[in-house]
C-alpha cells in the first residue's frame, strides 16, 4: 500500500493542531472551566483571555482549512509563547510544569507549518495553483538525478 504521505500528513497534522485549539476556546467559553484549568491569560484580565480564546478558534479553523495558514501558525505559535512566559512568570507549579511542556511543543509544530507551509490539501494550495504561482513542492525522491551529477562537471555518477 503506497501512502501518499508528502501530500495528506502535512493537512492531518494542521488538523490536529487546529483542533487544540478550537477545543481550547471552547473550554475558555465557561468561566468556571477556564478558571479550573488555570488559564494563563485570566492574569491580563478576562478580556485577554476572550481575545486568546478568539484567537485559537479562528486561528484553529484557518488551520484546519488550510487558508492564510502560515500567518494562523505564527500567530498561535505566537499566543502559545505569551501563554507559556505568563504561566513561567506566574510562579510555576510542579504539576502544571508538563503543560507548559506540551504549550511549547505546539509552538515548535506551528513553527514547523509557519515554515513549510499548508501542504498539498488546502486551501492555500489550491489558490497558489489557480492563479499560476509558485510551483509544487518535489518530493525528495524526484531530485535523485540531479543529486546523481558530479559537482560541476555536469558527468553522471554512474
Amino acid at each position: 500500500m503506497n501512502i501518499p504521505v508528502q501530500e495528506t500528513f502535512p493537512a492531518a497534522g494542521r488538523s490536529l493542531l487546529g483542533l487544540a485549539f478550537i477545543v481550547d476556546a471552547a473550554i475558555r467559553l465557561d468561566p468556571a472551566a477556564t478558571l479550573a484549568a488555570g488559564d494563563a491569560y485570566l492574569r491580563l484580565g478576562a478580556a485577554a483571555s476572550a481575545a486568546a480564546a478568539g484567537a485559537g478558534l479562528i486561528g484553529g479553523w484557518l488551520l484546519i482549512v488550510g487558508w492564510r495558514t502560515r500567518a494562523a501558525a505564527l500567530a498561535l505559535a505566537a499566543l502559545q509563547i505569551v501563554g507559556v512566559w505568563l504561566s513561567l512568570t506566574a510562579g510555576l507549579a510542579p504539576e502544571m510544569s508538563v503543560p507548559v511542556l506540551k504549550d511549547l511543543a505546539l509552538a515548535g509544530g506551528l513553527l514547523q507549518v509557519f515554515a513549510f507551509g499548508a501542504g498539498d490539501h488546502s486551501l492555500d494550495e489550491d489558490l497558489s495553483r489557480k492563479r499560476g504561482r509558485r510551483p509544487r513542492l518535489q518530493p525528495a525522491y524526484a531530485l535523485e538525478p540531479a543529486m546523481q551529477q558530479h559537482a560541476g562537471t555536469g558527468e553522471s555518477a554512474h
